[in-house]
């Protein structure tokens, strides 16, 4: 299987990484090698302009204004995935992989 390891990086442009932009003012050798050795994608879109709605897209692959309606989630706030809800990590895991989260 392979491996599947996604950023999600805030004030990060489409032209910040050394390999979309190799005229860029940053190097980004690791993420180079990584793009190069892998995939990129180039064409993706946030789902919302803020965090949380962000964040609930990627890890449930839905958008969070049209399932939840509601906001951001403040700080130690409460989760706006159920526990019901399956989530990518959770699907993934149902295949044979592992999931972490660093940040």
């Amino acid at each position: 299987k392979p491996n599947i390891v996604f950023f999600f990086v805030d004030d990060m442009g489409y032209g910040d990484a050394s390999c979309l932009n190799p005229e860029g003012k940053i190097k980004t050798p690791n993420i180079d090698r990584l793009a190069a050795e892998g995939m990129a994608f180039t064409d993706a879109h946030s789902s919302s302009a803020v965090c949380s709605p962000s964040r609930y897209s990627v890890l449930t692959a839905l958008q969070l204004a049209i399932t939840l309606q509601k906001g951001i989630v403040g700080p130690y706030g409460d989760s706006l995935i159920a526990e019901d809800r399956l989530t990518v990590p959770a699907f993934l895991k149902q295949h044979g992989y592992h999931s972490a989260c660093i940040g």
